[in-house]
């Protein structure tokens, strides 16, 4: 089920049911993302910080990378 498909449900049933009982959910749902936000792990916050050379020598680059491509790279009729 997709975020959207979930979120239809949730309006539809919501419109159901009284308004004071809307009330209590919203209030629920207030308290369950100001809880979240509390719990929050500061090292979870962004943007992070970047690490010099944290992945030393893990890549490489081909010593032709700036060079030109062939032109029969841009014939896309062959």
């Amino acid at each position: 089920m997709t975020t959207h498909e979930i979120t239809e449900k949730i309006i539809t049933k919501l419109q159901t049911i009284p308004l004071d009982k809307q009330k209590q959910i919203l209030d629920y749902i207030d308290s369950i993302v100001e809880e979240s936000l509390l719990t929050l792990d500061k090292s979870q916050s962004y943007p992070k910080k970047r690490v010099l050379g944290l992945h030393q020598g893990k890549i490489w680059m081909s010593d032709d990378f700036n060079d030109p491509f062939p032109d029969d790279f841009w014939n896309f009729n062959t």
